[in-house]
Parts: structure tokens; C-alpha cells; sequence
């Protein structure tokens, strides 16, 4: 019992794991096109880099 419980435990923690890894990667990508579609606006790099430090 103490076993399958283990495995359960550490299933539940590498998809708890897996899910915040998915979203700091969404987060990530959300950024990169966030910062394309500035450029694309022709708003200068020194500008863009000042937005994303406020953060």
C-alpha cells in the first residue's frame, strides 16, 4: 500500500511539475510574439527593453 501510494504521490507531483513548465513556456512564447509585433509597430529596441525591466 505504502508503494502504490509513493507512486501516486510522485505521478500527481510530475504533472503538477509538467503543467507549471507548460505555462512558463506559454508565458515565454506570449513574450516573444508580444515583442515581434512591437518591432513590426517600429518601436525601437531600447523602448521595448525598457517596458519588459518595468515588469
Amino acid at each position: 500500500m505504502r508503494t502504490e501510494r509513493d507512486i501516486k504521490n510522485q505521478i500527481a507531483y510530475a504533472k503538477k511539475e509538467g503543467r507549471e513548465e507548460g505555462r512558463e513556456e506559454g508565458r515565454e512564447e506570449e513574450r516573444i510574439r508580444i515583442v515581434e509585433n512591437l518591432r513590426k509597430l517600429g518601436i525601437s529596441e531600447e523602448k521595448i527593453a525598457s517596458a519588459i525591466e518595468a515588469k
